[in-house]
């Protein structure tokens, strides 16, 4: 046994050790929670409330005097973020109390409704909950995996620090500052140095997260909040395959990779050369004429991404890089604003919410989109429904509108399993039918299973103006059959609304237009460049065309290539 080998089994045998005592202290009292969730989400609600009676907002709505949940809901109002914006401002500004009893050690930037970004408050106590769902995920994934942990994880994460406020507060990525304060025994597992993340530019980060990653072998995790994101690493490894083996061979940085200083210092400390891993991968590129993730990590035992909402679409693309035998896993519901569920059985998907944090509150969809405001809490919630979601937290946000939709899948003891389903935005209505996100990527996900055909891109438009909705497909044109008339087809399936619309002539065809290869890709700097966080990019997939500013239109096959100051809005 080489002595690299004996250190791995001696850090795998500590992990362990280190999940025994998750189980005894974190697991166990979480899941003796979830037996009767209606006395944990009182517990919790009476807690925020005590915590925060003497700010500003608690006594505007008599947090002191609130004893019961129509107490709750007759007192405190349902809040969006421009509602508590000026209490975060303020409270940042004077250092008075306004929104919580604490202030804010920094703040996770997101993108709003508005021009302005949102900044939503995070405190000590954020990350440190943050890092015991992590443990507890973590543990799970480890009891259902098999050495799922055994060889190393590559993992992910946004800069804890992008910027500073006027005042001086930092504001960035949630994930980065808990990356950042990994253990020790779980950081010497980990791939990536946590100040490859403050690298500013976006393609010099993922061709450094390309350098370091393919010099690995033995990854046995590989982690990412996007799959948009593990696919492009793909992309970006077969893109320059041959640069990446000759500095595995030489362990020289050639000048095609054009690194900032920062990039150069990073690979000098973290990167050595490894001429039989660099005849390996020759080997494979002169194989295949794709280099899959299986080829280059063949000992791949699970992907943790998002699976829900929108980024369904991308998991058969994701699936065509893995071997059968690597498991792909729902991360969990997560937003900036708060971490939604914790996944308690990865294999199963079965994900419940956070009830020993937050405090949850539900309408039915249908219910808030006609606006019946009938408020249900977690133990009234019904499998098979879907409902809008609203949140109260310890850091700032009571009865908070996140405008996200989950749906109740079934039960976890006597607690409620729900996934995340869309975002509310993501709903289009020209004539009255209704066409929400998920009906399009349904549609989308099933023509591309049943006709082996590949668009990892689309968007899909409402134009009001001319009755009809706009199919932008970023492949080659289909002739083997009519996808127009199979998209409209699923949609019918789905949406009965739109079937009565269709078939009355109120809504004339979908009309395909067929992008340039990068379109989306193009789309994603753009809408990160102004404003929208790439660890935490959501394409939506649905929307009005009069909100969309991207003119898609000058990326179609027969137009060429936007203009680089076109305004875009996301």
């Amino acid at each position: 046994m080489n002595t690299s080998t004996f250190v791995n089994r001696i850090i795998n045998q500590s992990i362990s050790v280190y999940f025994f005592f998750v189980k005894l202290f974190l697991w166990n009292p979480f899941i003796n929670k979830t037996f009767n969730p209606a006395r944990e989400q009182k517990i919790v609600l009476k807690s925020i409330l005590k915590n925060n009676k003497d700010t500003i907002i608690g006594k505007k709505y008599g947090f002191s005097f609130i004893d019961s949940y129509e107490d709750f809901i007759n007192s405190v109002p349902v809040h969006n973020y421009e509602m508590l914006r000026p209490y975060i401002e303020k409270q940042e500004l004077t250092k008075e109390y306004y929104l919580t009893s604490k202030n804010p050690l920094a703040y996770a930037q997101t993108s709003g409704t508005t021009n302005k970004p949102k900044f939503i408050p995070i405190f000590d106590t954020t990350v440190s909950n943050y890092k015991n769902s992590q443990r507890i995920s973590s543990f799970v994934q480890q009891q259902q995996i098999s050495s799922l942990f055994n060889g190393r994880i590559l993992a992910i994460a946004g800069p804890a620090i992008e910027g500073e406020l006027n005042t001086g507060t930092p504001y960035g990525s949630l994930s980065g500052m808990v990356y950042k304060e990994i253990t020790k025994l779980i950081r010497s597992k980990y791939v990536l140095p946590y100040e490859l993340f403050d690298i500013d530019d976006y393609e010099e980060r993922y061709l450094l997260i390309a350098v370091l990653s393919i010099a690995m072998k033995n990854i046995s995790t590989l982690a990412a909040v996007n799959p948009s994101t593990i696919l492009k690493i793909s992309e970006v490894i077969n893109e320059r395959i041959y640069d990446l083996i000759e500095i595995l061979e030489t362990g020289n940085i050639n000048s095609s990779f054009e690194l900032s200083d920062s990039g150069q210092k990073i690979l000098k400390k973290y990167f050595k050369k490894d001429n039989a891993r660099a005849v390996e991968l020759m080997t494979i590129s002169v194989r295949d004429k794709k280099i899959k993730l299986k080829h280059i990590w063949p000992e791949l035992k699970a992907v943790i991404t998002w699976k829900d909402g929108n980024c369904g679409f991308l998991i058969p693309s994701l699936i065509k890089e893995l071997s059968e035998q690597t498991k792909i896993i729902e991360m969990g519901y997560i937003s900036s604003e708060f971490r939604g569920t914790i996944v308690v059985d990865p294999l199963k998907g079965e994900a419940i919410p956070v009830i020993n944090e937050n405090f949850y509150e539900f309408v039915e969809k249908n219910d808030w989109e006609y606006g019946k405001k009938n408020f249900q809490t977690i133990d009234q919630i019904e499998v098979g429904k879907q409902y809008y979601i609203l949140i109260t937290t310890p850091y700032g946000l009571y009865r908070y509108f996140i405008n996200d939709i989950i749906e109740v899948t079934g039960e976890f003891n006597n607690t409620p399993t729900i996934r995340f389903v869309q975002k509310g935005k993501g709903v289009t209505n020209i004539t009255g039918e209704k066409v929400y996100e998920e009906h399009v990527i349904k549609a989308l996900k099933k023509i591309k299973e049943k006709n082996d055909v590949n668009f990892d891109f689309f968007i899909f438009l409402a134009n009001p103006l001319d009755l009809k909705y706009e199919l932008y497909l970023e492949c080659e044109p289909i002739y083997d059959f009519d996808i127009s008339k199979e998209v409209d087809r699923e949609i019918k399936i789905n949406n009965i609304e739109y079937k009565y619309k269709r078939e009355s002539g109120r809504l004339n065809p979908i009309e395909i237009i067929y992008l340039n290869r990068g379109t989306g890709e193009e789309y994603k700097k753009s809408c990160i460049k102004h404003g929208q966080r790439e660890t935490q990019f959501k394409f939506i997939h649905l929307m009005q065309k009069d909100e969309c500013s991207f003119n898609f239109n000058n990326y179609s096959r027969t137009l060429g290539k936007i203009n680089d100051n076109q305004i875009i809005n996301c």
